[in-house]
Formats: C-alpha cells, structure tokens, sequence
C-alpha cells in the first residue's frame, strides 16, 4: 500500500545497480544502461538520493570489505 509502480520500477532498478557494482567490474555508465536508465547521469541521482552514496563510492564500500 502506498506504493505506486514507478517506486516498484525504481526499487528494482537500484538492486539491480547494487548487484552489478557488487559483482562485477562494468563501469557505471554500462550498469546504468543494463538497468534501464537512458542516462548514467540519472542512475546517479536516483542511486545517491536512495543509497546515500554515488555507485562508485558504494562500489569502493562494497569492495573495501
């Protein structure tokens, strides 16, 4: 409830971001792209106001552990 099917479309959009920048080494313009956004410019907005970080800064995170 309360959830509208662009929320649902973003949500997955982002773990699957998450999932490439843990798993492989493509670079963020490519996953970008691989999730459905026309733009890398938009997957880091989107991706920070979420994550709170920039995919590259989460993939250093995630790297770093």
């Amino acid at each position: 409830e309360g959830t509208t099917y662009q929320d649902v479309v973003r949500d997955f959009r982002i773990a699957m971001a998450r999932h490439y920048l843990e798993e492989t080494t493509l670079p963020v313009s490519e996953v970008a792209a691989l999730v459905g956004y026309a733009d890398a410019t938009n997957l880091y907005r989107v991706f920070r106001e979420l994550a709170g970080l920039t995919p590259a800064a989460y993939r250093d995170r995630h790297l770093s552990r």
